[in-house]
């Protein structure tokens, strides 16, 4: 997410695979974010939303909020400013 995205899919993968070797769910979560928006950044849109759909059914699994929070920015970070929801302003 810091406009590096093939820099960040490398790290993204690595970091998930760790990740799930050592069974660390939240940071599952928030690696599968990031992978899913360096996808979508890289024009690979179809692969970035499978990505992100299944951060946000995985983060939907744990008892605290804290990834699908994550999901909710990830999402909000990716859609052009006339779709982003209106929190309030």
């Amino acid at each position: 997410l810091s406009g590096r995205a093939a820099e960040g899919l490398r790290l993204a993968r690595a970091e998930l695979t760790r990740a799930r070797r050592t069974g660390e769910r939240l940071v599952e979560i928030e690696a599968r974010l990031a992978l899913g928006a360096c996808l979508t950044r890289l024009a690979r849109t179809a692969e970035g939303a499978r990505e992100l759909a299944r951060a946000e059914a995985q983060a939907r699994t744990l008892p605290y909020p804290a990834g699908a929070r994550w999901a909710a920015w990830a999402r909000e970070l990716l859609l052009p400013p006339a779709d982003v929801p209106s929190r309030g302003r």
